[in-house]
């Protein structure tokens, strides 16, 4: 079943589709499969009771995502002149922190979770 396309409603947000009216049971589109007819119930929310708005990435994207910026920073580091591990470790920690921030909050955050919500 393809994912409908948000609907809106003044003072709400939508917070999820579920397939019982009890909103228990969430529907995953990518996963769910429809076995006859079926009624999705949307579940709307004050815009203040959503997680942060923004792109969520699985834990395993984070630590490739860490792993990438502690590469760079030791590279970046080498190529500098700078010495040791540790600072190597500060750089990356700040970067992939950096990252997180703009991946998860704001603008770009919001973006990204609106192409990959379309799947």
């Amino acid at each position: 079943m393809t994912r409908p396309e948000d609907p809106t409603k003044e003072g709400f947000a939508l917070a999820g589709w579920y397939s019982d009216f009890d909103m228990t049971k969430e529907w995953d589109f990518s996963k769910d499969t429809v076995q006859g007819s079926i009624t999705l119930y949307a579940k709307w929310v004050a815009p203040s009771q959503l997680p942060a708005g923004g792109f969520h990435m699985p834990l395993w994207g984070w630590i490739a995502l860490g792993a990438v910026l502690l590469a760079v920073a030791a590279v970046v580091c080498a190529a500098f002149g700078i010495p040791g591990l540790l600072i190597a470790l500060l750089v990356g920690a700040a970067l992939f922190t950096l990252a997180k921030l703009l991946l998860t909050q704001g603008p770009l955050g919001t973006k990204l979770a609106k192409f990959f919500s379309l799947g």
